[in-house]
């Protein structure tokens, strides 16, 4: 999980009565946040489970990590240092090992935004572990790493695995006897519009009945217009974006879904289940299209996320999204 930076949330002054209770509002919607990362966390990946008690049994050793070839994210010591090598757009670098030169394009990528320093660097699909061999040794360089594959968190397909099970194990029950989600905080006079939890996953299904009135509406863009309204370099993003195929016309996908399920579906609408909050915003950063994506794209996502927020806070709330958790269940057998 990544948390975003917040405002500290103001209490008007009077009784130490009122005051209490935005306390405990507060804190327990946190709390609910918490139960929400936590039951994703913890969904069980067998795969990987059954890959390591297999190879500490036969002594096997682990496959190398998938990464996508010919790409490598480096990220350097300034953004200064980083944009001289974007601007001279291809370096020729001395391998000492092989005694010839190696042809690596340096570009800025949207990761920039939320690491300073970061790009990508191209080259030949066969010379990218060497690329990182001699990245790594240039004085400017903090670290060079392949473009790391990555897979969805494994779920199980069993009938009834979305029941409450979860839920009641952790006091789900309990906490809602507290605060049900975000929207109740704003109706109790806590001042703060409702939270928004950005899925960086497959895409959500927007139009699902279980989660339709908590998925997250961009406030400054028109739908199916082709034109970047809010003017945050995304065309049509109103729930969201696709980062893997770029586009704002987000497809929805299983695992994303049930994803945001857990977090969020609707709460005592006798329909379907109940997520841990009853009402939050859902916003779709979706990165992986078809079980498998790049760490690059899952950049992309995490930076769309905080520009949004960012945006939210210049602009009083007229734009961007009160975005304040991410949620993250994917990896691979990378760092």
């Amino acid at each position: 999980m990544q948390g975003l930076s917040s405002r500290s949330p103001t209490v008007r002054k009077g009784s130490s009565v009122r005051t209490s209770k935005s306390s405990l509002l507060w804190s327990g919607f946190c709390f609910l946040i918490v139960l929400a990362l936590v039951i994703v966390a913890a969904l069980p990946s067998p795969s990987s489970a059954n890959n390591s008690a297999a190879s500490s049994v036969t002594g096997q050793k682990q496959p190398s990590p998938e990464f996508v070839p010919g790409e490598v994210l480096v990220r350097y010591r300034s953004e200064s240092a980083a944009q001289r090598m974007t601007q001279a757009r291809q370096s020729m670098l001395m391998l000492s090992a092989e005694g010839r030169q190696l042809s690596v394009q340096i570009e800025r990528f949207e990761g920039a935004g939320i690491v300073p320093g970061l790009r990508l660097a191209r080259v030949a699909p066969e010379d990218t572990m060497a690329a990182i061999e001699i990245l790594q040794r240039q004085p400017d360089v903090l670290y060079a790493e392949p473009n790391y594959v990555l897979y969805l968190d494994a779920t199980p397909n069993d009938p009834n695995f979305n029941q409450l099970y979860g839920l009641l194990k952790i006091g789900a029950p309990q906490a809602w006897d507290v605060i049900k989600g975000s929207k109740d905080t704003a109706q109790a006079g806590f001042g703060s519009p409702r939270i928004v939890v950005g899925v960086i996953d497959e895409g959500i299904d927007v139009n699902h009945e279980d989660l339709l009135t908590n998925i997250w509406t961009n406030p400054a863009e028109t739908p199916a217009d082709g034109i970047d309204n809010d003017g945050n370099g995304f065309v049509d993003d109103v729930n969201g974006y696709d980062f893997a195929l770029n586009t704002g016309n987000i497809s929805a996908q299983g695992h994303g879904t049930h994803v945001a399920g857990t977090i969020g579906a609707v709460g005592n609408n006798a329909t379907g289940v109940v997520g841990v909050n009853w009402s939050v915003g859902l916003m779709s950063l979706k990165f992986i299209d078809g079980a498998r994506a790049d760490t690059a794209d899952a950049i992309r996502a995490c930076n769309y996320a905080k520009q949004m927020r960012d945006l939210w806070v210049s602009t009083g709330g007229t734009k961007g999204a009160n975005l304040r958790v991410l949620n993250n269940s994917y990896g691979s057998s990378g760092f």
